[in-house]
């Protein structure tokens, strides 16, 4: 199977049983495995959380190059490539600016998540001490009501990056991500992307029952001249089921 694009606001964690009850260890792992193995080399996954499940997922399936995986470089010495990217539009809990003119974002707790495999590729970034984003750096997400990325100019390649990964996509799935009116920013580039991919004829959505959501994804589709395939199952569901993703 090759996916150009998921479109992704939920997490598994999020998803497998937080209500109180026993958590099946058994199938959160396989869940996690299934994921993994979904995700194909030249897959982007686009997000709007800003945890780090699906790094740490995708690093550990050895799917994913944490240096060169968020869009940006890690460091100026590499290039920006990976088998799979992350590409986090609201930006992410480990990423800070020294400073607010900083062209990319740095990537703090990197040894804490993803104990470095190369370390000459990262001499530049460790020998600078960052310490906690929150007390040393201005934390790089966006936490207004509106979203809106030109506020921080460091995450605006991960936009162009997204918007460039539906234009190329010949499949896209929609996990979790409702559209809401208030992501004003997302739905126009979401849109735009569309409208300019040729090759692409339907949308894959799966976002349970939520028949309001379905629709903002049918009024954007249809203006691009996509159809939506409705899946109507939960993310945990839908991954375990090979047929569906097939």
């Amino acid at each position: 199977m090759r996916v150009g694009a998921w479109i992704f606001n939920e997490t598994e964690n999020e998803r497998l049983d937080w209500s109180g009850r026993p958590l099946n260890r058994r199938r959160f792992l396989d869940v996690i495995q299934a994921w993994a193995n979904l995700v194909n080399p030249g897959d982007a996954i686009i997000t709007l959380n800003w945890d780090l499940l699906h790094e740490v997922i995708l690093w550990k399936a050895e799917k994913r190059d944490h240096d060169k995986g968020y869009g940006f470089q890690f460091s100026p010495a590499q290039a920006v490539q990976s088998r799979v990217i992350v590409l986090k539009l609201h930006g992410s809990c480990n990423w800070a600016l020294r400073f607010p003119t900083d062209e990319r974002p740095f990537v703090d707790y990197a040894d804490q998540f993803f104990p470095v495999r190369y370390p000459e590729a990262h001499t530049e970034d460790q020998n600078i001490s960052l310490g906690d984003t929150a007390d040393h750096g201005e934390s790089l997400i966006l936490p207004s009501y509106l979203k809106d990325p030109t506020e921080k100019p460091a995450v605006l390649a991960v936009w162009t990056q997204a918007q460039s990964a539906l234009q190329r996509a010949n499949k896209v799935i929609v996990l979790g991500y409702s559209l809401p009116p208030a992501d004003a920013p997302t739905r126009t580039m979401i849109s735009l992307a569309l409208r300019q991919n040729y090759s692409l004829d339907s949308v894959q959505v799966a976002i349970e029952s939520d028949g309001a959501a379905y629709a903002r994804w049918e009024d954007i589709c249809d203006a691009a001249g996509k159809r939506v395939k409705r899946i109507y199952q939960r993310f945990e569901d839908l991954v375990l089921d090979e047929r569906t993703m097939s």
